[in-house]
């Protein structure tokens, strides 16, 4: 897209965004497969219409839960650390 809002009580995030130092992930979802709207109840293992539920797995990104741990940012933090950053 080539435009963005951010909340006022956001601003903080906005600058960094802005110096080229932070991104947004927008319209993220969670699935492990392809669903249809007729299939997705039985062929998913998480609740698509849940918000709460949705927050937890984008926390996580673990799609087949493979692991137990920090969630996505922490796997990032650990690799990053690994590699010298």
């Amino acid at each position: 897209c080539d435009r963005l809002g951010v909340h006022k009580f956001l601003s903080a995030y906005k600058d960094i965004f802005d110096e080229g130092k932070g991104i947004f992930f927008a319209n993220m979802g969670h699935l492990h497969k392809p669903v249809t709207k007729d299939n997705w109840l039985t062929e998913t293992k998480t609740d698509l219409f849940s918000h709460h539920t949705m927050r937890q797995e984008a926390q996580v990104v673990d799609a087949f839960r493979e692991g137990e741990g920090p969630g996505v940012l922490g796997r990032m933090l650990d690799i990053l650390e690994r590699h010298g950053h």
